[in-house]
């Protein structure tokens, strides 16, 4: 969504965050989660605040493509193919859900029911919250940054963070919060 949101967000160029809200068309009840995207770009270098300006410090067009990302991630662990699946259908919608154009829940239930989240997670995905191996392969990953720099966990679905809740004590005692 930002990428398409501003043609003249090039790096070292600033932008008021206020205007670029406004291209956005940010709805006021998205304000808290649009925030916390912008934290996590600047703690990754992409972009920088301050005092209510934005200062684009990388290239929008070196990011990479998300469908591309989503199809890599496929091929490379095809038996977690849903939800790669799952992540890139929710950036297709971020801009309209930012905008209040549509309802959040909606990105993950088309249908108005789970029939979505069913098939990307029981038909495409194996059943990996029960797998204490995933577990402990994900800490073995993630540890070693959770002492140098926040830890960021994306949940995606409709579930209630399963694998999630194992990890995050471990994390937690290597130096991150939750």
């Amino acid at each position: 969504c930002f990428r398409s949101a501003s043609s003249r967000f090039n790096p070292g160029q600033r932008i008021r965050q206020s205007e670029f809200e406004q291209e956005l068309e940010l709805h006021g009840r998205h304000r808290r989660f649009f925030e916390y995207l912008l934290s996590t770009l600047e703690a990754d270098h992409v972009l920088r605040r301050s005092n209510g300006w934005l200062e684009l410090k990388q290239n929008m067009s070196d990011w990479p493509d998300a469908g591309g990302l989503a199809q890599q991630i496929r091929q490379r662990f095809p038996n977690f193919a849903g939800l790669p699946s799952m992540l890139e259908q929710c950036g297709k919608h971020y801009r309209d859900v930012l905008a209040g154009r549509i309802p959040g829940v909606s990105v993950l239930m088309p249908e108005g029911d789970r029939s979505y989240l069913k098939a990307r997670l029981q038909q495409e995905t194996i059943d990996y919250r029960g797998l204490d191996d995933y577990k402990e392969l994900v800490l073995r990953i993630v540890e070693p940054w959770a002492g140098n720099k926040p830890v960021r966990i994306l949940e995606v679905g409709g579930g209630g963070g399963d694998l999630t809740w194992k990890l995050a004590p471990r994390i937690c005692a290597a130096g991150s919060q939750y």
